[in-house]
Order: C-alpha cells, then sequence, then structure tokens
C-alpha cells in the first residue's frame, strides 16, 4: 500500500505537505534524495506483503544539500507475519475436577497463543515454541486459540487458529445419603427406601440388599422383609464420573414376639368372688399384650379377655402387639392361672336345744349355719351312742352324744367340717295325760244368733318345759300353736271346726324331740245351727209363704199341725217346693172358719235344728 511520509524543512520541521512512498522493488534502496518538495516514490524489494503484515518504513535526516534542500533517508522492512493457522483439537468430556487439553497442533517462535472460551479471552496464554502447544481446561466450554506476534501486543500479525475443542464436564457421581422409610420393621410391613442428593455422574443406579434372606428390594426402592435379621440397603452408581459410588442404610427385621418376651404373674390366686386378673409384663422392645383365658382342668370357661371368677386352672395366651424390637404375634402361651379353692365361713350346727329327751322316738333333725357354696351337709357322730340318718340324730342310749357337720367342697370351696356340738338325751318322756271333752255333747250346735260352734278339749295335766301340740284328724292343725306346760296344770283347746282330736307332748321347742301321743281321742261335729226368716207370720189360705235358713247345709225339713199331726212335710197338699235352705207352701185349711197353726222345723247334717210357727187364716170371703 502507500506510506504517506510528512518532510519538514531545514530546521527539522516537518512541512505540512506530505509524500508519498511507493512499494519500492529493492528494500536496500535506502538513500533517497529529495530534491525539492512534493511526493517522491520509492519500490523497496522486501517481497509479498500480506494483509495483517506489519512494515516498519525507517526515515532519518540527512541534512540539508547544496541546494540548502532537507536530505532523508528512506528505510521500509517487513517487521513480521500473520501467524500459520494450525488446526485445534481436544474435544472431551471430563469429570467436575478433572482437566483436559486444548491443543494446537503446530506453533511458531515469537508469537502468542492466547486461549479463547465461548469466543471471550482468558487468560491464558503460551509463547509459540516451533511445536504444539497444550492448554490445559476444567471447565465445560468451546475453545478456540488466536496467535499474534507477541511485540505486537495482538495488535498486527495475528490470525484465528483452525477449529475448536468442545469440553463437557460431567458431575462426579455422588449419593448424599440412603433414608429408610422405616429402619426396624415387621415381616410384611411395607417401607421404601430413598436415594438422596443422587449426582448420576453418567452413571446408572440400582438398588441392593446385602442378605434377600432377610429383605429384597425393588428397582424402585420398595423393600419387601422376608426374615428377622440386618441387612444393609444400598444404593449404588456404576459408569459414572468418578468410579463406582455407594451409600447404605442398615434395615433390621424385626422378630416375631415369643412367649420368652412375656412375664406372667400373679398367676396363683384364691377365689373371692370377684374376677381374678393376672399380670403380663413385656419384655423390653415387645409390644402390649392383649390376655386371654381359656378355662381348663374341669372349669368351663371360653376363650375371653374377661379374667374368670370361679376356682380352676385357666390357660393364659396373649396376642402381642408391634413393639420397638419384636413385632405382633398371636396366640403366645404363657403359662397358666390356678385359682385355688376359698376356705368355707365357719360352719356351725345351729340346733339350740341340746338337754333332750330319751325315748324310742328322740329323734332331732340337725341344722347348720355358715358354711360358704352349694356343696353337700353331712353329719358324723364322733362319741355317744347314736346314728345320723340324712340329717336325723337318733340316739341308741340315755346319755350324751356328739355330732359334727361337713360341708363338702365346691366349685369354689374347700371341704370344711364343724365343731362338734353335744347333745344330752338325759331327760324323762312326757307323762301321758287324758284328753276329755268338755260336756256330754259330741255334737255341738252354733249360737242361733250367729249360727257358729265352738267346743273345749282339756288335757288333765301337763309338765314343766314340755309343750303340747293339738292334732286334728292325724295332723297338727294349720295355725294353732302348740301351748306350754306347767306342772299340774290342766291345759284347755278351744275348737271350732269338726274332727277327731289328739295331743301330743314333747320336750323344748322341738316338735320331733320325742312327741309322745296323751291318751284320749275325742270326736266332735262342730254344726252350724239354723236360723230360720219368715216371709209372714201369718197368712190367708191359698196364699204362700216362704221360711228361709241362714245356713246352707239344710238337711231336713219337717212340717206339723196344731193338731199333732207330725211330718207333713211330703205331702203335696201343703208343700209345693222346697229347697236345702228354704220352703214355700200353702195352709192346709179348707173352707172352714177357724185358723190353723203350723210349725216348720230345719235340721242341719250335723243334727243341730230350728222351729218357727207359721198361722194360715182361712178365706171368709163369699164363693161366687
Amino acid at each position: 500500500g502507500d506510506f504517506v511520509i510528512s518532510v519538514g524543512n531545514a530546521c527539522n520541521n516537518l512541512a505540512s505537505s506530505a509524500y508519498t512512498i511507493g512499494n519500492y522493488a529493492d528494500i536496500t534502496k535506502t538513500g533517497v534524495t529529495m530534491g525539492s518538495s512534493g511526493n517522491h516514490n520509492f519500490s523497496p524489494n522486501i517481497g509479498t506483503i500480506n494483509v495483517g503484515d506489519r512494515l516498519k518504513l525507517t526515515v532519518t535526516y540527512n541534512g540539508v544539500n547544496a541546494s540548502n534542500k532537507p536530505q532523508y533517508a528512506v528505510k521500509l522492512e517487513k517487521v513480521c507475519s500473520n501467524p500459520t493457522a494450525q488446526t485445534v483439537s481436544g474435544t472431551a468430556t471430563i469429570c467436575t475436577g478433572s482437566s483436559t487439553n486444548v491443543t494446537v497442533a503446530s506453533s511458531q517462535s515469537n508469537y502468542t497463543y492466547k486461549l479463547y472460551k465461548g469466543g471471550s479471552a482468558t487468560a491464558t496464554t503460551k509463547a509459540g515454541t516451533g511445536s504444539a502447544l497444550n492448554f490445559s481446561v476444567s471447565e465445560a466450554g468451546t475453545y478456540t486459540v488466536h496467535a499474534y506476534y507477541t511485540s505486537g501486543a495482538d495488535a498486527y500479525c495475528k490470525a484465528d487458529m483452525t477449529g475448536s475443542a468442545t469440553v463437557t464436564v460431567t458431575p462426579t457421581a455422588s449419593i448424599g445419603s440412603v433414608t429408610l422409610s422405616s429402619s426396624s420393621v415387621c415381616i410384611g410391613q411395607g417401607l421404601s427406601a430413598t436415594a438422596n442428593s443422587v449426582e448420576l455422574g453418567g452413571g446408572t443406579g440400582a438398588w441392593s440388599s446385602s442378605n434377600t434372606s432377610i429383605a429384597t428390594v425393588a428397582s424402585t426402592g420398595v423393600i419387601t422383609p422376608k426374615a428377622a435379621g440386618s441387612t444393609n440397603i444400598t444404593y449404588t452408581i456404576t459408569g459414572g464420573c468418578g468410579g463406582t459410588v455407594s451409600k447404605s442404610a442398615t434395615l433390621t427385621v424385626k422378630p416375631n414376639a415369643a412367649a420368652a418376651q412375656y412375664t406372667l404373674t400373679n398367676n396363683t390366686q384364691t377365689y373371692n368372688g370377684a374376677p381374678r386378673a393376672v399380670t403380663v409384663t413385656p419384655a423390653s422392645g415387645a409390644g402390649t399384650a392383649t390376655i386371654y383365658y381359656t378355662g381348663t382342668g374341669g372349669t368351663s370357661y371360653a376363650k375371653s379377655t374377661t379374667a374368670p371368677i370361679n376356682a380352676g386352672t385357666y390357660a393364659i395366651t396373649v396376642n402381642a402387639g408391634n413393639g420397638t424390637n419384636y413385632c405382633a404375634a398371636t396366640n403366645l402361651s404363657v403359662g397358666t392361672l390356678t385359682i385355688n379353692k376359698a376356705n368355707q365361713s365357719t360352719l356351725t350346727i345351729s340346733n339350740t336345744a341340746t338337754d333332750l329327751v330319751y325315748c324310742d322316738a328322740a329323734n332331732v333333725k340337725l341344722t347348720t349355719s355358715g358354711g360358704s357354696g352349694d356343696g353337700a351337709v353331712t353329719y358324723t357322730v364322733t362319741s355317744g351312742s347314736g346314728s345320723v340318718d340324712g340329717d336325723v340324730l337318733s340316739p341308741s342310749a340315755k346319755g350324751s352324744v356328739s355330732v359334727t357337720a361337713t360341708k363338702a367342697a365346691s366349685q369354689n370351696f374347700n371341704a370344711t367340717t364343724s365343731a362338734a356340738k353335744t347333745f344330752n338325751f338325759n331327760k324323762t318322756a312326757p307323762t301321758v295325760y287324758t284328753l276329755s271333752n268338755v260336756g256330754d255333747a259330741t255334737t255341738i250346735c252354733g249360737d242361733p244368733s250367729s249360727g257358729a260352734g265352738s267346743g273345749t278339749l282339756r288335757l288333765a295335766n301337763s309338765q314343766t318345759g314340755y309343750k303340747y301340740q293339738l292334732y286334728s284328724n292325724g295332723a297338727p292343725i294349720e295355725g294353732y300353736a302348740a301351748k306350754a306346760g306347767t306342772t299340774g296344770s290342766s291345759i284347755d283347746f278351744p275348737v271350732t271346726s269338726s274332727g277327731t282330736y289328739t295331743v301330743y307332748a314333747y320336750y323344748g321347742d322341738n316338735s320331733t324331740n320325742c312327741p309322745t301321743l296323751m291318751d284320749g281321742e275325742i270326736t266332735l261335729t262342730i254344726s252350724t245351727q239354723p236360723r230360720l226368716v219368715r216371709s209372714a207370720a201369718s197368712v190367708t189360705q191359698y196364699m204362700p209363704v216362704t221360711i228361709t235358713s241362714v245356713s246352707t247345709d239344710i238337711a231336713e225339713w219337717k212340717i206339723t199341725d196344731d193338731t199333732g199331726t207330725p211330718d207333713l212335710s211330703s205331702s203335696t197338699a201343703y208343700l209345693f217346693d222346697q229347697t236345702y235352705d228354704a220352703i214355700s207352701f200353702k195352709g192346709a185349711s179348707t173352707n172352714g172358719s177357724t185358723a190353723k197353726t203350723y210349725t216348720i222345723q230345719a235340721t242341719t247334717a250335723g243334727g243341730c235344728s230350728e222351729k218357727t210357727t207359721i198361722t194360715v187364716n182361712p178365706d171368709t170371703e163369699a164363693c161366687n
């Protein structure tokens, strides 16, 4: 190209006009004499000049010539050319923290090679050595290289190297942690594993279990517990940056609870009428237990969580819940509950009369109080002459007999025996006295005003300490209390009903204590006395009249007239109606002029009778 040189005056000041120096063919031409002002051309021989080459033009002032014109020596020389473009290579994939080389295939001395990333210069430069250059890089990006003449500060003689290198940085494979939804589980319980903060680094992750007989893990991290024990659940990255990476978490599969984890206490008790619960204590880490009772040993008791009451032997099982160290289990046999029978309350023979009469029928009905349960009571003669049949004590000789009572064991009570009770059969049997009727009549009619009848029986004598019971038709009269005797005194027994009467005497208050029949058997008939009511005392003949009895057991009606004619009751001329309690009749008079009086008598089945009269007046009216 053209170079413009400003030429100064003799004072070495450059003139305002310029001199154009063309391309000289010979660079060795250095002496140029400017004969006058204006443009002067020269052609230095410096070879091919390319765009971007750096040329150095040197103009030296050599004074003035004879014409007093300034003289200059001009020198043009080639400083540098653009560097030769070289191929850039080094495309690679590296791991985070690693580095790779971006390489320029060759380099030139006196040139500086600068590394570019993504089109922007970096601070990395290398001096050309005449051979390949390597730039170490650790960051992802597209790298290029630019070269320039070292002295020119990248102002000239520069060129971009050919091609580029793309570096990809893959993160290093890493796993922050592995967590389990539960670190301790039971067989059959669902859970999952999770890998946290995972960087695959280009690799592949997979789950595994160190002991697949304890638990297996699916590709999704779902864990299936199979047996009690421990296993490591591991997440592993293979084929990624940094090599194989693993992280694990320990899973404990708890065993099912066994009977050994539960301690049974309070399992021997005594019946008291209330539920008898046991205590089951779980071992550390075992879950709480639901207690079940099942009756055995003759006690019928279905499996239940309700504690039993009755004595017997009961199997104790528990259903265990999940604990921290053990899993739920059912029907664990942990032992037995024994409910022993209780002792009965004190049993006592409760008879109060112990000084008794000895005779052929000196039997005593034994009674007890106290004891517990529903066991049968039996009696045993422990001393003296006598025997027991059921609950009746019979002495076999005069004297004392001792007896004990035993109440048998029942479901909830042990057998018990009373203290002995002594009965003294030393009293004399009652003296036999005579029973008689007070009065001669054995048929007793009631008072006509009330119809009630009563009689009195008398026992000729009695004894202190004995009681006398009136019997009717061979049995004690209901509601008729026995009468206490007094030595030397008779006893009266009022009666109001028919029967055959006797009296028994016995000692004390026990009617079975040698009852003795007194002499005499009296049969009394107690009849209700009739009481007659007339509808009229006198009537006109042929008019009806009715006589009614208050009593209802009339056995016979009898009618007589004032002439003494007996028993007209069967004559239909007089009697037209008769029932057991009333008669109605018409008078026997004909058309005479004299009144007639009739006597009516009613007699009961017991032989008691009553009479009344009726006057029948003649009818004096004339007959038409």
